[in-house]
């Protein structure tokens, strides 16, 4: 399999894979070869853009300020970026065995459940809302979050990402 990048006269790049297997005949000699060609350049191209999406939403992830979390649909941390872990003072290890729930005071979880089902799972997203988070130290601080729905490809809900700001 060859990957072959051609010029046209317009200046654009077209991309051909191409590949050779050789024709036998009767007595087992090689008789010929048969090539087929194959255009690859969009394939090509939604790579290249797929890198450079990744590459940004990595950029954003690493290096915010802010908190960035991924919870499933019952509230476990999955992954989060380090400034969440600096903020709470757990590492990601520990983070997945806890939910969101258990770093939330309890005067909140009533008043973030209705968020929650009125406005996360209703609507997709939340309002920008403050509460308050209790630190690894038992140390409580307040937060200011935004919170997204995702959805799998059946569009039913399967996780949140969240947004906190110290």
């Amino acid at each position: 399999d060859i990957q072959h990048a051609i010029e046209k006269q317009n200046g654009q790049a077209v991309y051909l894979s191409v590949n050779g297997a050789p024709l036998y005949d009767a007595s087992r000699q090689i008789d010929g070869v048969v090539f087929t060609i194959e255009d690859i350049t969009n394939r090509i191209k939604s790579e290249r853009a797929r890198r450079k999406a990744e590459l940004r939403f990595n950029q954003l992830y690493n290096r915010s300020l802010d908190g960035i979390v991924y919870c499933n649909i019952e509230g476990y941390f999955l992954d989060c970026n380090a400034a969440f872990e600096t903020m709470l003072g757990y590492p990601i290890d520990e983070l997945r065995s806890i939910t969101f729930h258990d770093i939330t005071p309890n005067k909140w979880q009533d008043w973030e459940s209705q968020i929650v089902n009125n406005q996360i799972l209703a609507r997709g997203y939340s309002d920008i809302y403050e509460k308050e988070y209790i630190r690894k130290d038992g140390s409580i601080f307040p937060v200011e979050i935004s919170a997204y729905l995702i959805r799998n490809e059946n569009s039913n809900p399967v996780g949140i990402w969240g947004i906190a700001r110290d």
